[in-house]
């Protein structure tokens, strides 16, 4: 009986051993989310205000095991927010991308974008109008469209490219004088990725873009393959003057690109897409956003617990104080494949009190909503 009952302890330590070992190998679950900060001075309202109120925000969401951030366009705010969160994140990834380092000094026609009588006209419209206004390219747009419209299409790239200076005059004398290939930010990325865990096999790879530098973030971490992205907006302005047709067709060949990266050979089975991919299905009271470029995505097995869910949320929403009664629809993702992923919540959806000029002001912390969500291997 006693040789008995050391052979079955020990084929039950076997067995534990085993399923230990099996559990390492396939990795863990994890709590992942994504936010898109709106870090964009010039573009959206209060960024400046809003940085510090936001980090702060942020420290309280500390349950979470990896968050991919976006729109942390100046490499300097990047340096603040890995540091303020190092607490909760003590590892973190990102790449600076330059205009010098995407094209060097040989790029350009060596003729300015913008003549000066257009460009005139449009800071003739544009300074009284807007030259107090936080987001500039809003307020352009609002007062000063036929101005805008009326330039060439080289120009109007200029004027977009620049307007991180945040200052009508500064972009307009920018564009009579500059000859070089400008995208906008100074050519930063703005992506920002923060775990608890260590960070392996962590590298930048560049999309095909016009007007931004977009790119991906690729990490292992804790067994998993995960990915931080920012694929293309679809913009009315300025005119589309890249390599591909439209908006729509750039964003389209950025998904391609991004699932192609993220399923190369010998990578873990588990892989997790993190971002603001600017497309997103009609589901329940949703609205759709370049649905066919989401559905790339699902074709292909990824999955997002958010949009699958009984209530898809929004993450561009109506309510949000900085987007001002715009529809309801989900653009930032989580995307799993090869695993399972439940449990999808928001997080950042409060508005906050700012402070400029003296003055206080409401608004929400950032123009999109955060989403979160459990990742792991293994099925439903």
């Amino acid at each position: 009986m006693k040789e008995t009952n050391i052979t079955l302890l020990f084929m039950l330590c076997v067995f534990i051993f085993s399923a230990c070992s099996k559990d390492d190998a396939e990795g863990t679950d994890l709590h992942v989310g994504t936010y898109n900060a709106g870090i964009a001075r010039g573009y959206v309202d209060y960024a400046a205000e809003r940085m510090q109120p936001q980090i702060e925000a942020l420290r309280m969401v500390d349950d979470l095991d990896i968050l991919c951030l976006q729109e942390v366009w100046a490499a300097e705010d990047r340096r603040v927010y890995r540091e303020a969160l190092s607490e909760i994140y003590p590892h973190a990834f990102d790449f600076q991308t330059t205009n010098e380092t995407l094209f060097g000094e040989e790029e350009g026609t060596g003729e300015a974008p913008c003549n000066m009588e257009e460009a005139q006209a449009l800071a003739d419209c544009a300074n009284p109008a807007c030259g107090d206004d936080d987001d500039l390219t809003s307020c352009v747009l609002s007062n000063c469209r036929d101005e805008f419209d009326a330039l060439s299409p080289g120009c109007q790239t200029c004027a977009a490219g620049n307007i991180g200076l945040n200052d009508v005059d500064a972009i307009v004398n920018a564009c009579i004088t500059e000859t070089l290939k400008m995208n906008s930010y100074e050519g930063e990325n703005g992506l920002l990725l923060l775990s608890k865990f260590p960070i392996q096999n962590a590298r930048f790879e560049r999309l095909s873009s016009f007007l931004t530098t977009r790119g991906i973030l690729l990490a292992d971490i804790e067994g998993i393959k995960v990915g931080c992205t920012h694929l293309t907006a679809r913009l009315s302005n300025p005119v589309y003057n890249g390599e591909y047709l439209d908006y729509e067709s750039e964003n389209a060949a950025q998904v391609e690109r991004v699932m192609a990266l993220m399923t190369t050979e010998n990578t873990p089975a588990v892989k997790v897409l993190l971002g603001d991919f600017n497309n997103g299905p009609a589901v329940g009271d949703l609205s759709a956003e370049l649905p066919e470029n989401f559905s790339l995505f699902t074709e292909n097995g990824w999955r997002s617990d958010n949009v699958e869910g009984d209530v898809p949320e929004c993450t561009w929403c109506a309510d949000n104080l900085i987007t001002g009664g715009s529809a309801n629809e989900a653009i930032d993702h989580i995307l799993v494949l090869g695993g399972h992923t439940h449990s999808s919540n928001r997080f950042l959806i409060e508005s906050v009190e700012v402070t400029r000029d003296e003055m206080m002001f409401m608004t929400s912390y950032s123009d999109h909503y955060g989403v979160s969500a459990w990742v792991g291997n293994g099925g439903d």
